[in-house]
């Protein structure tokens, strides 16, 4: 291979590597621009996630208004409500068991004032705690046959009251205090003070016994001395024996 041959190769090799870096270049300058372009695009789609996260912000409702929320589980039974009663207006939350029954309810009267219900199996009332008209405190409690068997309140002079309903609702027993001392009342089935048990403020006791018209018969008492008496009345009321 003379001399201009040797030349013509180195040509032909110099011009096949300067291709080749030409090509590696080009590639190299693509890849490089495709970089660029997929961070550009990447960019681009988290200022659009950025976007579409401001737009929902944008979106969200800072107050709800309907007239009945359900809460309901997996398997849509309704497990809570919110609404306003049909019959007074007035706000009514209920959360109920996993069978749709019993729970507890929350409301207010007719008079604005606040209740809490409590309900068995069976959707009976057992238990009711609110105020009421007076604005005093009351607790009552219902048996199984929705018969009243207890209650605790505060009399409008603000007065502790306890009563005791027998199995039938109908027979009572109260225990009271009011500003002029406290007693205990026994009341039969037509609601009637059979007996009453008093202690007044300055520490008399007295026992007075009814028939069944609501007339005091015979009544046991202490003296402001603390001397015994003993009283008999006849069916008017009217005493006809009393010792000393």
């Amino acid at each position: 291979m003379d001399i201009g041959e040797r030349v013509e190769e180195l040509e032909r090799k110099l011009g096949r590597a300067e291709h080749r870096s030409r090509v590696m270049l080009v590639a190299v300058v693509l890849s490089v621009a495709a970089v660029l372009l997929l961070c550009a695009g990447n960019r681009t789609g988290q200022k659009s996630v950025r976007a579409q996260s401001f737009e929902l912000n944008d979106t969200v409702q800072k107050v709800i208004r309907a007239e009945r929320f359900e809460l309901v589980n997996s398997t849509g039974k309704l497990r809570a409500f919110l609404a306003l009663s049909e019959s007074s207006g007035q706000p009514w939350l209920d959360l109920l068991d996993q069978n749709g029954k019993g729970g507890a309810s929350l409301s207010l009267n007719e008079s604005g004032q606040p209740w809490l219900a409590l309900w068995d199996q069976s959707n009976s009332l057992r238990a009711w705690l609110g105020l009421n008209e007076s604005e005093q405190p009351a607790l009552r409690l219902w048996d199984q046959n929705n018969s009243p068997r207890a209650s605790l309140s505060l009399s409008e002079s603000g007065q502790p009251r306890l009563g005791l309903w027998g199995q039938t609702g109908k027979t009572y027993a109260s225990l009271s205090l009011n500003e002029s001392g406290q007693g205990l009342r026994l009341v039969d089935q037509n609601g009637i003070a059979r007996a009453e048990l008093y202690l007044s403020e300055s520490g008399r006791p007295e026992l007075a016994l009814a028939d069944q018209n609501d007339k005091t018969r015979a009544g046991l008492y202490l003296s402001e001395s603390g001397q015994p008496g003993l009283y008999v009345a006849d069916q008017n009321g009217k005493t006809i024996w009393e010792a000393p």
